[in-house]
């Protein structure tokens, strides 16, 4: 009921559009970086079909500045005001009221994909907040401003879990707050410190612990697992840990299938399990010698947008299995949109309007 073109781009030629036969394949935000575009509207939505065909899609209001995120067999856009959910066809369903909520920053669905967390930050007249949506609701509370807000865990039941910074501790002491499926909060204080460092943390939504890797002041990594989340946090085990990836690609760094996974521009990959005793993994995405644009991490899956060279050849989009990060699940080359192409498809994929997530459509 939502479903309707972006935007008038009557300039462009359409590119390849879907016939009878083509399947959705994957749903792609694009954001244009360089300033509004089309009478303000920032954000796009195509979805990008197996024969790699594409298809404007988007809700009937404008949509600046939000955030695409995995929900079910679909995706969740957060928005300012108002989540939109979309199905595996890449159909807006539902629209839920988030109120008073500014632009979100970052957001975090659960292992079975049946809850999903926003964080929303501080604007004019808004104060920040983390919004769980589960089964067409949604629960709110306040939260101080990112990046005093960290380490977020989103259970299947839509019990949340976060770290809140401690202002003016050094080293950087956090305090855990946990949200349970109705809405009420409560906070636990670290005194000794179990957290300190956190740079990703997994809570355990079937017990009272967490897994965390940790960034030392001596500049190395380490691997603990912390008891007690609940009451008073304690290190049980702790380990060093290698880590030798810097990426230089944005959003290259997240929690994905048990580990904390970077992907750099080069197509390498770094992959350090929360499990203890796990050693880091390192190796090369199979990109075909071509250069990665953006990645998104979905479930167990790591999809990676690249093109044959920096600025030339169409747009591909390769799926890899996070846990086998050496298979490739999934390769499409999206008809027609190289740089500069002059289709639609260029121009929201591939251009300064440029796709920063997407996500499979699972049919």
């Amino acid at each position: 009921m939502f479903l309707t073109s972006c935007s008038d781009r009557s300039a462009n030629t359409p590119g390849p559009t879907p016939g009878n036969d083509s399947q959705p394949a994957y749903i792609a935000l694009s954001s244009d970086h360089t300033g509004a575009k089309d009478g303000g509207e920032d954000d796009r939505f195509r979805v990008v079909y197996d024969d790699g065909t594409t298809e404007a899609v988007a809700p009937d209001d404008t949509m600046p500045g939000g955030m695409l995120a995995r929900f079910g067999d679909g995706v969740l856009y957060g928005a300012k005001d108002a989540v939109t959910l979309f199905d595996s066809d890449g159909n807006a369903t539902d629209e839920i009221p988030v109120e008073g909520s500014s632009s979100p920053t970052f957001a975090v669905t659960s292992a079975g994909s049946t809850a999903t967390t926003v964080f929303y930050g501080t604007s004019v007249g808004r104060e920040a907040s983390l919004a769980t949506v589960t089964d067409g609701q949604v629960k709110q509370v306040p939260a101080d401003d990112q990046p005093s807000v960290t380490s977020v865990t989103v259970c299947d039941d839509g019990t949340t879990y976060w770290l809140d910074e401690q202002h003016g501790t050094s080293p950087t002491r956090y305090q855990v707050s946990r949200m349970d499926p109705d809405g009420r909060v409560e906070t636990t204080d670290d005194p000794e410190g179990a957290f300190t460092g956190a740079r990703a943390t997994q809570f355990d939504c079937d017990g009272d612990g967490a897994s965390v890797i940790a960034s030392m002041q001596d500049g190395e990594t380490d691997r603990r697992v912390v008891d007690g989340v609940s009451e008073r946090p304690q290190v049980s085990e702790q380990e060093r840990v290698d880590n030798s990836m810097n990426s230089e690609m944005p959003r290259s760094t997240r929690v994905v299938d048990g580990a904390l996974f970077t992907t750099d521009r080069d197509g390498s990959y770094q992959r350090i399990p929360f499990a203890m005793g796990e050693d880091t993994e390192t190796g090369q995405f199979d990109l075909g010698g071509g250069v990665a644009h953006q990645v998104t991490y979905d479930r167990d899956r790591v999809v990676v947008s690249h093109t044959a060279d920096s600025r030339e050849g169409d747009l591909e989009i390769s799926t890899f299995g996070a846990g086998n990060p050496g298979e490739r699940l999934d390769h499409t080359v999206v008809g027609e949109s190289s740089w500069g192409a002059g289709t639609d498809s260029a121009n929201d994929l591939n251009s300064t309007t440029s796709a920063w997530r997407i996500f499979p459509l699972d049919q």
